[in-house]
């Protein structure tokens, strides 16, 4: 009697993207497409791209990636914002089937199909694709990315397709450089510690470098001509940190030089602790009504200085404040802790109905021809109801679930050192999940979608972890 023989790679990955094209396409009927602010400035770059052929309505501070991918939709839907959802879940099912197939042959059929239902299942994951956002298209060229990247390791051309999906991903979304740095710097690692293949390494390091630059060079040049600067997008990380401070209450108004900017800080501040609970779903954020304050008196550059001074101030008066939050933040993005469970917003407000859709559609900065196109209301039902009580279950769990995955590599890459079995390459996922978590901290930004949208790369780590323990353990036997 033989033993039945396991699925080919490609018959498992198609079972389980059909699969997870079934799970998402429930998702996609179960809530309203989720649409915002951000929203509205990737759609008004999209319809700009498709009637003028240029970029000039895109955001100086956005790249370009998601409002391509907005416009090809567009263009075959005959601009439907639906459509751009669907496509989204439709993403996650090719991912979750990509996952499976590429890694069947290492895993086995088990772990690589678990990995890829994960995937497809993963409820935080169908918020992200039913929202007018560009986390999906980045978690699937980033995850992409990474497995190429592994790929590489018995492909060496791979490292070419990764640098370019690398570069993708820093289109789409430029953290995605944090990224791809890490890569580069893992693989002059590798090089300087293997030195008897290090020439080998070199060209890998050369390949992965080209396919990134020849997929972010051509928007680079775009931008220099256009606007003069130099990289992805422009920088606004001041503004940034000390709109986290204001979001965060931490902003020191004393610090002001200026007596009557500090008396306008503490009038907006009075003015809004009026307003209603209402209200305050619909209201702008502080940060930016403080902004268009200052660029009535100020230019852009002036602007700039303005925040880069404040933070210096701020940062010898209250260093000690502002490392701390940063450490909290940290934490929370890595899922050991849950002060600040952002994706339970959205949870509340759409999946359960707390906001009309017509009402959140009306406050945000949309034209009526963009309002028809963002109004899509639609009926809750008892799986909108059931998909928010699973996402406020599983939040409330996070910091648990942090803990055991957090134990679990620490002890795996503990048991590899001891052994000297240790692949700096299988550790690559782990390190963008970090470094990407210490970007956000850095800028004190405190949403968890930053990090749980990086939920496939865990799941390829905690794979690519299971594996070494399945194999010291038939070494014993």
């Amino acid at each position: 009697m033989t033993d039945a023989k396991p699925p080919s790679p490609f018959r498992l990955a198609l079972l389980v993207a059909a699969v997870g094209a079934v799970a998402q396409v429930i998702y996609f009927l179960c809530a309203p497409v989720i649409v915002s602010n951000d929203s509205v400035g990737y759609i008004r770059a999209a319809l700009g791209l498709i009637e003028s052929g240029s970029f000039s309505d895109l955001e100086a501070v956005r790249t370009p990636g998601y409002p391509i991918f907005i416009a090809a939709i567009f263009c075959l839907s005959g601009k439907s914002i639906a459509a751009v959802a669907l496509a989204q879940h439709l993403l996650l099912a090719m991912l979750a089937g990509l996952v499976c197939g590429t890694f069947q042959r290492r895993f086995g059929a088990t772990l690589s199909a678990g990995c890829g239902l994960l995937i497809c299942l993963d409820p935080f994951l169908g918020l992200y694709a039913q929202w007018i956002i560009s986390e999906t298209p980045f978690c699937f060229a980033l995850t992409a990315a990474l497995l190429a990247a592994l790929n590489a390791e018995t492909r060496p051309r791979a490292w070419g397709f990764s640098g370019l999906l690398f570069g993708a991903a820093a289109l789409i979304r430029p953290n995605g450089l944090v990224a791809a740095a890490c890569t580069a710097g893992l693989l002059v690692l590798i090089c300087t510690l293997a030195k008897p293949s290090r020439k080998a390494y070199v060209k890998a390091l050369a390949a992965f470098s080209a396919g990134l630059l020849v997929a972010t060079i051509p928007w680079c040049i775009h931008r220099l001509a256009i606007s003069g600067e130099i990289g992805l997008a422009k920088s606004e990380t001041a503004f940034l940190r000390v709109q986290m401070l204001q979001h965060q209450m931490m902003f020191d108004p004393n610090l002001l030089e200026d007596e009557e900017l500090r008396s306008y800080y503490f009038e907006l501040k009075q003015e809004r602790e009026k307003h209603t609970t209402e209200q305050k779903h619909f209201r702008r954020g502080f940060a930016f009504v403080f902004r268009e304050h200052l660029q009535q008196s100020l230019s852009e550059r002036q602007i700039d200085d303005f925040y880069n001074d404040y933070l210096e101030h701020y940062m010898k008066s209250h260093a000690r404040e502002y490392f701390t939050q940063a450490l909290n933040t940290l934490l929370n993005l890595l899922h050991l802790k849950n002060d600040y469970p952002s994706s339970l917003n959205p949870a509340h407000r759409y999946l359960l109905g707390e906001v009309p859709l017509l009402q959140q559609v009306r406050s945000i900065t949309a034209t009526n021809d963009e309002f028809e196109l963002l109004y899509q209301p639609k009926k809750l039902n008892a799986l909108s109801t059931l998909w928010a009580n699973v996402l406020i279950y599983l939040s409330s769990y996070m910091p648990l679930g942090g803990i055991i995955f957090t134990g679990f590599c620490i002890i795996t890459i503990a048991s590899q050192a001891v052994r000297r079995t240790i692949c700096l390459l299988d550790t690559l996922a782990l390190l963008i999940f970090f470094t990407q978590a210490a970007a956000y901290a850095y800028l004190l930004h405190t949403d968890d979608r930053y990090t749980l949208v990086l939920n496939p790369i865990l799941y390829i780590q905690c794979a690519l972890f299971i594996r070494y323990w399945v194999q010291r353990k038939s070494e014993q036997s």
